[in-house]
């Protein structure tokens, strides 16, 4: 077959990049170092670089005490005059597109991506992959389905494309891996209705032998298996015909470059997986060999409610990382490696996070099972940057780590990334009381795990309100909140997460709640209670007095 001959060159040209990196695992301190000022001698002329005196940084313990460590709103002044056009301010090497992420006040988040970045970053995908294949060796005799976003979804003021880093990467991928290891054409981005863009993934896939699945959310996952549920007949009978359902909402040369074969026979065995309740990925693909998704933190709610669709498939974690930067390539079934290959990386540990002068680790100085806020140096211009994440350290090969995501180290939370802070929930529900003229004494909201994952707002208001007057509200908040946050606004419109659902408090509930906390221990100049997420006892205190009872389960 093709794509395992295909296979077996990219795994050997891949070797030689896992042989480097097992090389600078024995020793990682000097290899971290070597990294880390080989960057900064290549950015030391940036406006950035002058101003913190990269020229006089020698050492670890140098660049320590010339850059402090940061958020993104150090960077964001020097990010928007490179958005604007300006050269040399946070890297030599020029960003050919911005990566968008919501930043902790809801605002945008732009991340300078150059192919210097590209090729650090992809360094650990190369590794990851080659470690995939090793592990599931049956990968290679047919194609993966990577689902990935659009590089290209706005421009900045000097033109250049603001969209995803997946789509970047799968962009940049050499034309052998698109022809012959990838099942989906980047051209798929194009399709802005979701209902669409789904379905034609499906349509897609469906002839391919598929091998592998791999994306980053779960919770996409899942969306394809109910559609596969909701759409089956109509899958089928363009499968049949060789055709793409006319009524989706795509734009005619787009379709044109969809091109597709009748295959009556194909229709036939899936008609009948159909009809004996089995038009799942596990029958509809028999050589699938894994799914590869995040399964940490939040994630791992969604794979029981996916065991119904793939079996006995195994699901592996994929390797951490944001469009700030890579934190980890895929090691083993059991173990994720810290990039070192990748970025520099300190670490605050997870008991001094906020505090004003913690002790700063490096890579070979954490311990097993304890937990690191990370800090990130990359070549993307983020240097000593603070992305507000908690890992664990799970072991060690020779003296690099291993970790996986924990949580966030602040108030966020996030089912399919769009990490949503308490920040964020006041100013939506801010702005829901002024639209409509509400009069509330307490709120706060809270996830709801399901099949298809949203929030419930708690609300404590002064005044009777019926059914229509709480869809209201749970409307309006649900678009405030959309509004701060592009995130969950993007995650609204591709369906992976439902609306608002608002639940009522009983009168008092707040000062009750409050009077419940000062009994348990607490001072009145201590209290504070989370308009998101509050903890646990918190939650149970709140669904003891629902106005009435509800549908739904509070974790």
């Amino acid at each position: 077959m093709k794509s395992k001959f295909i296979y077996k060159i990219l795994a050997n040209l891949a070797k030689i990049e896992y042989d480097n990196l097992h090389k600078l695992t024995l020793s990682t301190l000097s290899s971290q170092e070597n990294l880390l000022l080989k960057l900064i001698k290549n950015n030391q002329t940036t406006k950035f670089g002058k101003l913190h005196n990269f020229a006089g940084i020698n050492n670890i313990t140098d660049f320590q005490n010339h850059l402090p460590v940061c958020e993104y709103n150090y960077f964001e002044p020097y990010i928007t005059q490179m958005a604007n056009g300006q050269k040399n301010i946070l890297t030599k090497a020029e960003p050919f597109m911005f990566a968008s992420t919501s930043g902790t006040t809801g605002k945008q988040k732009l991340i300078p991506v150059n192919k210097t970045y590209i090729n650090y970053f992809r360094k650990a995908s190369i590794v990851s992959g080659y470690n995939l294949l090793k592990a599931y060796p049956k990968i290679s005799e047919g194609l993966t389905l990577s689902i990935f976003s659009s590089a290209n979804e706005s421009l900045t003021p000097n033109g250049l494309p603001i969209g995803s880093i997946s789509g970047a990467l799968m962009k940049s991928e050499p034309q052998i891996v698109k022809k012959n290891i990838t099942a989906i054409p980047y051209e798929i981005t194009s399709i802005k209705n979701w209902d669409a863009y789904y379905y034609t993934l499906l349509r897609i896939a469906l002839t391919q032998p598929i091998t592998s699945i791999y994306t980053l959310n779960p919770s996409t996952i899942m969306i394809l298996c109910q559609y596969l549920t909701s759409f089956g007949n109509h899958l089928i009978q363009d499968i049949h015909d060789g055709s793409l359902n006319p009524d989706l909402d795509i734009n005619q040369d787009l379709r044109k470059k969809f091109k597709f074969k009748p295959d009556s026979q194909k229709a036939r065995y899936f008609d009948s997986l159909l009809n004996n309740n089995q038009f799942i990925p596990k029958y509809i693909w028999p050589n699938l060999q894994v799914v590869s998704c995040w399964t940490k933190a939040s994630a791992s709610f969604y794979l029981s409610s996916l065991r119904q669709y793939f079996l006995d498939t195994p699901f592996v974690d994929i390797s951490y990382g944001a469009s700030e930067g890579r934190g980890s390539v895929f090691f083993n079934q059991h173990q994720q490696l810290l990039a070192i290959n990748a970025h520099f990386y300190e670490f605050i540990h997870e008991q001094e996070i906020g505090t004003k002068n913690p002790k700063i680790y490096l890579a070979n100085e954490l311990e097993i099972n304890q937990q690191y806020q990370i800090l990130l140096t990359t070549q993307a211009g983020l240097y000593r940057y603070n992305i507000g994440d908690v890992i664990k350290v799970t072991g060690f090969i020779n003296e690099c780590p291993t970790i996986e995501f924990s949580h966030k180290s602040n108030n966020i939370s996030s089912f399919t990334g769009e990490k949503i802070t308490e920040y964020q929930v006041v100013e939506a529900f801010k702005q829901t009381s002024w639209r409509l003229k509400l009069e509330a004494n307490y709120f706060t909201l809270i996830p709801f795990y399901a099949t298809i994952p949203n929030y419930i707002l708690l609300l404590e208001i002064t005044k009777s309100t019926d059914n229509y007057e709480l869809q209201q509200i749970s409307k309006t908040f649900d678009d405030e909140l959309a509004k701060v946050n592009i995130e969950y606004e993007h995650k609204r419109k591709s369906l992976r997460l439902g609306s608002i659902q608002t639940e009522l408090l009983e009168p008092g509930t707040y000062n009750n709640l409050r009077n419940y906390l000062r009994s348990h221990g607490s001072f009145e100049s201590q209290i504070k209670i989370s308009n998101l997420n509050p903890k646990t006892d918190i939650i149970t205190f709140l669904k003891n007095h629902l106005v009435k009872p509800s549908m739904f389960l509070i974790p």
